[in-house]
């Protein structure tokens, strides 16, 4: 509680267990969370861990762990440990155990789905409306959306607007 949870999981499956912990914590307990994912995480991200210091020693890692996962990815989260608890935060470890890959990421799932409405206990809030997904659900105003995404764009576009070299054209409909 009172802690800004960064998630870690690994890629090779793990991509969308690590995500789903991630959005029952930001749904269930209304709390912010970021996720990242190993070998990625290894790089720019674990030179972040220092400033603001302030914001950093708030801050929770919590990495989920199989022993399926590659071994050097392991030894990569290993040291990702240390230096993020060097630095002041938090570190906490999720890994259960089960006789396959798919029992123990249930068992994980799980795991996070309950973490996720315990924290929301803690907060004092009710886990089961999401009032701000609803609103939005219902909203009928203008949402900007920039991106070279066609398929997202053709999705969620009722007018296109191009810009080149300064000329505005506004399109009705999407590409």
């Amino acid at each position: 509680k009172g802690r800004l949870p960064v998630l870690y999981g690994s890629s090779g499956g793990w991509e969308g267990l690590t995500y789903r912990w991630r959005t029952q914590l930001e749904e269930n307990a209304k709390t912010l969370a970021f996720h990242h994912l190993f070998p990625e995480a290894t790089h720019n991200e674990l030179s972040g861990w220092v400033e603001p210091r302030s914001l950093v020693k708030k801050m929770t890692a919590i990495f989920l762990k199989d022993p399926a996962v590659h071994p050097k990815v392991l030894r990569r989260m290993a040291f990702t440990e240390g230096v993020i608890r060097r630095q002041g935060a938090r570190v906490l470890v999720a890994s259960v155990s089960g006789p396959s890959l798919l029992s123990r990421m249930l068992k994980l799932l799980a795991l996070g789905d309950f973490v996720s409405v315990y924290l929301a206990l803690l907060y004092g809030v009710d886990p089961t409306p999401v009032k701000r997904v609803e609103a939005l659900k219902k909203f009928e105003g203008t949402i900007c959306a920039i991106s070279h995404d066609v398929y997202f764009l053709n999705a969620v576009a009722d007018h296109v607007v191009h810009i080149v070299q300064g000329k505005i054209t506004v399109f009705p409909g999407n590409f």
